[in-house]
């Protein structure tokens, strides 16, 4: 599947950037209901339904027409909401001063749970500054990570 997810990032990621729409995340999973593949996309200005429809029916067409996926699936065209994944280097360096959610595949000094406000990236790894104390997170060592609602 993560082939599947890889082909579409690499297909879909050129077609939305030519909307004005950063692909944020893909997924392709078997559910209840079947095949479902997941795109999250942002843009500047948010997203709504009516950007929801024209990146579903850029990267569909071209999905058919490639015929990348050997069954059928549901495509789904989402926003990442508020509490966006932060996937790439560039998404810790576009919310700098955010709060955010950090978890780490191994233990790193002690904890693998990190909440606090991202202060930068850099060659070392993210920097995020939590109420115990502030951290460089190596990227590579980063399993998941998201934007906190702050309130």
């Amino acid at each position: 599947m993560s082939k599947i997810v890889e082909t579409v990032k690499s297909l879909a990621e050129p077609l939305l950037s030519n909307l004005g729409y950063e692909l944020v995340d893909v997924e392709y999973r078997k559910e209840r209901q079947g095949y479902v593949l997941r795109l999250f996309i942002d843009s500047p200005n948010g997203v709504g339904l009516d950007d929801c429809e024209a990146a579903s029916r850029a990267v569909e067409s071209e999905l058919d027409r490639l015929d990348l996926i050997p069954h059928s699936y549901n495509l789904e065209v989402s926003s990442p909401g508020l509490e966006r994944p932060l996937k790439k280097e560039e998404d810790f360096r576009r919310f700098q001063g955010r709060t955010a959610f950090i978890r780490t595949f191994a233990a790193f000094e002690g904890r693998r749970r990190f909440q606090g406000r991202l202060e930068g990236v850099g060659p070392e790894g993210v920097k995020i500054v939590t109420a115990e104390g502030t951290y460089i997170l190596p990227l590579n060592q980063i399993a998941s990570a998201r934007l906190v609602i702050d309130f």
